[in-house]
């Protein structure tokens, strides 16, 4: 986004809350702040969870590629396309997961083989995205 300094004004006081934990040094405050924008519902958070996609915690990771599921846009497929490469498994097949949910394309993609399979993985995700993104957004 541009700008982040008025980026959460349009943001209820409890989500401008959130979003300010979201830089927390404890990844457990982070998870529980992602988790409530998340769970808000509100499209306005989106900007603010994308990049704990690439959060230092697993499980923030995890958590914020599964939930994203739930707010649909191009934005979205992207980071979840990225986090196709992520070191751990169980972040690759959440983000797997939310994939095939947000888009409806089913992609042949397995987050546990060996990398070299993976990133030809990623790569027919990419080149399908790059054909059908102006369907999105």
């Amino acid at each position: 986004g541009s700008g982040a300094g008025g980026a959460t004004s349009g943001l209820p006081a409890e989500l401008r809350h959130q979003v300010q934990r979201l830089t927390d040094e404890d990844p457990g405050v982070r998870f529980d702040a992602a988790a409530a924008l998340l769970e808000s519902g509100d499209p306005q958070v989106v900007e603010h969870v994308l990049p704990l996609c690439k959060d230092s915690d697993a499980f923030v990771r995890r958590l914020v590629v599964e939930e994203l599921a739930k707010f649909p846009g191009p934005e979205v497929v992207e980071a979840l396309i990225v986090a196709l490469a992520d070191p751990e498994e169980n972040v690759r097949y959440a983000a797997h997961g939310a994939l095939k949910n947000v888009t409806g394309a089913r992609i042949n993609y397995d987050p546990s083989a060996s990398s070299g399979d993976r990133a030809k993985g990623q790569r027919r995700w990419r080149d399908w995205w790059e054909r059908n993104k102006g369907r999105f957004g």
